[in-house]
């Protein structure tokens, strides 16, 4: 059997929130009926608004916070769980997580095109969007942008280019009249991929106005900061491309950066969004073959059990990522010989 997750969070400004129904905000039970849920994904080739009315729905209470909403498809037993969280401390802010899991005997049909939030919303007059401008090492790098949405018109907001913040950080706020809705990917695989794709010798992030007051938004905004101090000295090591590098998203991505006279070194791993390939070779240069490494490999931004390898071992890592897209950090030190 096999899970997939998704999270996304959204952050209210107001009671009086976007939604596609009368539901106040995204934790509202009416929100989460089949016909209408803030959530896409392609079952077969078939968009999911036109089985989802068909498939049992369930509802649990997991505690005063939480929900699950759980649509399961009768013909293939397929389960789709939205864990729905709100937070008593912080009124408006409410985020899920979609967890795909397969209770029948067979193979799902193909799943692809998942979207942890597919909303449709109303508006009145002009709407507008408030992002971030990314980084292509020009002066205008991380501007704050407003965008005005006027009747028939469209936007698109993205993060596809090497590194992914060249175009547009990924998170962005919706306001029309008084109120608004903000979402932000927070450390799924998908956001550690986009940041960790960012990182050069340079590199910011700010909360922005939603992330004020918001102890999650700033816990992240922390946590991605601290792993690029961590980081950063490496970007002026020696520099091994490991792979042919493309920006075809169905490759995979790997360099090398080497201090020769300290003896250690990082290595950054990328599984691109379209990547079918879940392992890889890795042939690490400047390493002793006899010598011993201690190696951390750090798929979360959470510090990974530390271990002990030779050099000749470590030059040949193997490398799993079962998640596209996804990332991987290894640091790795030489130990004194004894």
């Amino acid at each position: 059997m096999k899970h997939i997750v998704f999270l996304l969070a959204a952050l209210i400004g107001s009671p009086a929130a976007f939604c596609q129904t009368t539901a106040a905000n995204p934790a509202a039970p009416e929100l989460w009926n089949s016909a209408q849920v803030p959530l896409s994904f392609v079952d077969s080739g078939v968009d999911s608004s036109r089985p989802l009315p068909a498939w049992k729905i369930t509802e649990e209470s997991v505690s005063p916070e939480v929900r699950r909403y759980i649509y399961t498809d009768p013909q293939t037993q397929l389960k789709v769980t939205a864990e729905v969280r709100t937070y008593s401390a912080f009124r408006g802010v409410t985020d899920w997580v979609l967890r795909f899991h397969n209770n029948g005997p067979t193979d799902t049909p193909i799943l692809e095109k998942t979207s942890a939030l597919h909303w449709t919303i109303p508006a009145s007059g002009d709407l507008l969007v408030r992002h971030a401008r990314g980084s292509g090492a020009h002066a205008n790098d991380f501007e704050p942008l407003d965008e005005h949405i006027r009747p028939g018109e469209n936007d698109q907001i993205e993060s596809i280019a090497d590194p992914s913040s060249r175009i547009s950080l990924p998170f962005f706020n919706l306001q029309t009249g008084d109120h608004g809705t903000t979402a932000v990917p927070y450390t799924t695989p998908e956001s550690l991929y986009l940041m960790r794709l960012g990182y050069n010798s340079g590199y910011g992030l700010g909360l922005g106005e939603a992330g004020l007051n918001n102890d999650r938004w700033v816990s992240w905004i922390k946590q991605a900061i601290a792993e690029y101090r961590e980081v950063q000295p490496y970007f002026y090591a020696d520099f091994y491309p490991l792979l042919r590098n493309s920006l075809a998203p169905e490759t995979r991505t790997a360099w090398q950066w080497d201090f020769p006279q300290d003896k250690q070194g990082l290595v950054m791993v990328l599984r691109r969004p379209l990547s079918p390939f879940t392992t890889l070779d890795l042939g690490l240069q400047g390493l002793h073959p006899e010598a011993s490494y201690e190696v951390e490999i750090r798929v979360a931004y959470d510090h990974a059990p530390v271990t002990r390898m030779q050099g000749g071992k470590l030059a040949r890592l193997h490398i799993r990522l079962d998640t596209a897209p996804s990332s991987a950090l290894i640091f790795y030190r030489e130990l004194p010989q004894l």
